[in-house]
């Protein structure tokens, strides 16, 4: 019975980070890719916790802090970025600014 509940949650994430992917590719401003970005990198977490707990091993533990680094590491330079970009890059117009 567990497994299929592993099973289970493992198809819900991957569905996640699928429709997450579509938004970052999609989202019509930074601010939608931003978030996107952030569901794909947590779902990323709870994928590998959980598979993790399947395995019954501690093995990716290191794996887990090293994602979770590169996640916040990626949403402070997109903040950053959203913070010097063109106000008409913000809102998905892109373009050349004059």
């Amino acid at each position: 019975m567990i497994e299929n509940i592993f099973t289970l949650c493992i198809i819900l994430l991957g569905s996640a980070v699928l429709f997450g992917m579509i938004r970052l590719w999609m989202g019509p401003t930074l601010f939608d890719r931003m978030l996107a970005f952030d569901l794909v990198a947590s779902t990323g977490l709870g994928m590998v916790c959980l598979l993790s707990a399947r395995w019954h091993t501690a093995l990716y533990i290191e794996l887990l802090l090293v994602m979770t680094l590169l996640g916040f590491i990626g949403t402070v330079a997109m903040a950053f970025f959203a913070s010097n970009a063109p106000e008409n890059d913000l809102h998905g117009e892109g373009g050349v600014t004059q």
